[in-house]
C-alpha cells in the first residue's frame, strides 16, 4: 500500500545533470516495522540515526507518524487529525510533515513535543517535507486555482521557488530536491543549488521515471526509479555516479531520506504486498 498520492508537477526550464550508467549498491539492510502496524514506511533520518516515518493502524486504517530513536518508537499524531505523516527532521530532533483535519491538509512542525500548524497564506492545502539544522523548512502548497507552489519558510518569511516546483527534501547547504512535470508533460526531478536548477535524469532507456526525494550535505541524492516493466528501484546519486538498488526479494523499493553518515531510509514491498521500512548503510 502506497503512502504517496501526491501528483507530480512542472519545473519547466532546467539544466541537465547527466548520470552515469547504473552500478550495484551492496550494503547491509535492516527492516523497520512499527509494532503491530499494517504497513510501515520511513521518510527521514538525521545524523544521530533518529528516523521519521509513517504507519497504518490495522484497526481503522488511519495513518500515523512516528520517530524511532535507539530502538524506541514514539507516535506522532496531530490531535484530532484523520491522518498524520511525519516526513523530515533535523539534528535538533525537530520533525515536520502534514496532517488532515478531514477536509484540509495542513503542514506542521513538531518541536519539544508540541505541534505548530503551518499553512501557506491563501492555500487550500500545505505539505511540509523537510527542515534543516538552520530551521529552514521546505514544502509546497496548492492555491485556489489548483496550482502547486513550492516554497521555503525561514523566520516566518515564505520564499517562493520556481513556478510549480514541488520540493521533496532540503539539506544544510540550502539545496532542495524535488519533482515536477516538464513542458511536454513528462515527470522530472531536480536539484536547486546555489540559485541554479539541474535536472536529474537517468539515461538508461529501461528507466521511464526518476524521482528524487532526499539529499544530504555531500549532495548525495536518493529516490526511486520506475522501469519499463513497471518495477520500482531505489537509487543513490553522488557526483554523477548513479547506483540503483533493491531490497533483497522485494517487489519494489523506494528511498526517501539520507543522512551525512550515508545511511539511507525508505520503504519496500514484500512478496505478500506488505510495505516495510528499511535502513541501509555503513
Amino acid at each position: 500500500m502506497s503512502f504517496r498520492s501526491h501528483l507530480l508537477h512542472l519545473l519547466s526550464a532546467l539544466c541537465v545533470l547527466f548520470i552515469a550508467n547504473p552500478v550495484s549498491y551492496g550494503v547491509t539492510w535492516t527492516t523497520i516495522d512499527y509494532p503491530n502496524s499494517l504497513d510501515t514506511g520511513l521518510n527521514g533520518i538525521n545524523s544521530s540515526g533518529v528516523m521519521t516515518g509513517i504507519y497504518i493502524d490495522p484497526n481503522d486504517f488511519s495513518i500515523h507518524g512516528f520517530t524511532l530513536n535507539a530502538g524506541t518508537y514514539s507516535d506522532i499524531s496531530y490531535p484530532g487529525s484523520s491522518d498524520t505523516q511525519a516526513y523530515g527532521l533535523n539534528d535538533a530532533g525537530d520533525v515536520v510533515g502534514f496532517y488532515s483535519d478531514g477536509t484540509t491538509v495542513h503542514g506542521f512542525l513538531y518541536r519539544a513535543q508540541a505541534f505548530t500548524t503551518i499553512d501557506y497564506p491563501g492555500a487550500t492545502s500545505t505539505i511540509i517535507v523537510g527542515i534543516n539544522d538552520s530551521g529552514v523548512i521546505a514544502g509546497y502548497a496548492t492555491d485556489q486555482q489548483g496550482t502547486i507552489h513550492g516554497f521555503t519558510l525561514s523566520g516566518g518569511i515564505y520564499t517562493n521557488l520556481a513556478s510549480n516546483a514541488q520540493p521533496t527534501g532540503i539539506n544544510n547547504l540550502g539545496d532542495i530536491v524535488g519533482v515536477g512535470i516538464d513542458g511536454q508533460g513528462n515527470p522530472v526531478s531536480f536539484i536547486l543549488t546555489q540559485g541554479h536548477s539541474y535536472r536529474i535524469q537517468d539515461q538508461d532507456q529501461n528507466i521511464t521515471r526518476t524521482q528524487a526525494f532526499g539529499v544530504n550535505d555531500d549532495r548525495k541524492i536518493v529516490g526511486n526509479l520506475l522501469t519499463r516493466k513497471g518495477g520500482e528501484l531505489g537509487f543513490a546519486l553522488v557526483r554523477s555516479k548513479y547506483s540503483p538498488f533493491s531490497f533483497p526479494g522485494a517487489s519494489s523499493t523506494l528511498a526517501y531520506g539520507v543522512n551525512n553518515l550515508q545511511q539511507i531510509v525508505g520503504s519496500y514491498v514484500d512478496s505478500s504486498g506488505i510495505q516495510h521500512g528499511f535502513l541501509v548503510g555503513p
